[in-house]
C-alpha cells in the first residue's frame, strides 16, 4: 500500500511539473503579445510618451538603458549603425536615471524623435 501511494504522489507531482512548465516555456512576447500601460516624459521635458501613441501595426522595441552603461552605449551605436534595418519597429529607449543624464546621452548620439501620434 505504501509503495502504490508513493507511485501515484510521483505521478501527481510530475505531472503538475509539466503542467507547469508549458506556459514558462513560451517567451515573453507570446505570453504577453501587447505592451503593459506606461508613461514616458520626452526629452522635451512637457510631453509624455504613452502606450496610445504607439503605432497599431507596427513591430516595438523598447530599450530600457542607463546612460552610463558602456552595454548601453555600445547598443545604441550599432543601432543607428543599423537603422535601416529598424525601418519597420518603432524604437523606443526609456530610462529611470535622471533627467539630465538622459538629455546627454539624447544630445551625444543625436537621437532624434519620430513623429508622435496625439
Amino acid at each position: 500500500m505504501k509503495k502504490l501511494a508513493c507511485i501515484l504522489l510521483t505521478l501527481m507531482l510530475a505531472f503538475s511539473a509539466v503542467a507547469q512548465s508549458d506556459s514558462a516555456s513560451l517567451p515573453p512576447y507570446k505570453r504577453f503579445p501587447t505592451p503593459p500601460p506606461f508613461r514616458i516624459l520626452m526629452n522635451d521635458s512637457i510631453a509624455w510618451y504613452t502606450k496610445a501613441d504607439l503605432p497599431k501595426k507596427k513591430a516595438v522595441m523598447i530599450m530600457i538603458f542607463n546612460p552610463e552603461c558602456d552595454h548601453c552605449k555600445h547598443e545604441t551605436e550599432e543601432l543607428i549603425k543599423n537603422i535601416d534595418k529598424f525601418k519597420k519597429i518603432e524604437i523606443v529607449m526609456a530610462t529611470p536615471r535622471d533627467f539630465s543624464e538622459m538629455k546627454a546621452f539624447y544630445g551625444h548620439y543625436e537621437l532624434a524623435v519620430s513623429k508622435i501620434s496625439t
